[in-house]
């Protein structure tokens, strides 16, 4: 078993020869995506997401997206 215990990062998925991935902490994409679900239900009726432009900003968005999906957030 792989443990990592910084793996916040989104590019982390990469298992160790016996299969197995341990998080202690969740991945950023998540920790986004939660807050995202929070602040909607909180009753924001616009979000922005400011990130680097790279592979994990680009992860990022796309988790706050997914989680935006079917509400009235802009």
């Amino acid at each position: 078993a792989l443990l990592v215990p910084g793996a916040g990062t989104a590019a982390v998925g990469a298992l160790d020869e016996t299969g197995v991935l341990v998080r202690v902490s969740p991945p950023a994409t998540a920790q986004a995506a939660a807050v995202a679900r929070s602040l909607v239900a909180d009753g924001v009726d616009s979000l922005a997401v400011l990130t680097g432009a790279d592979d994990e900003g680009a992860a990022i968005v796309a988790a706050v997206e997914a989680a935006l999906e079917g509400t009235e957030v802009d």
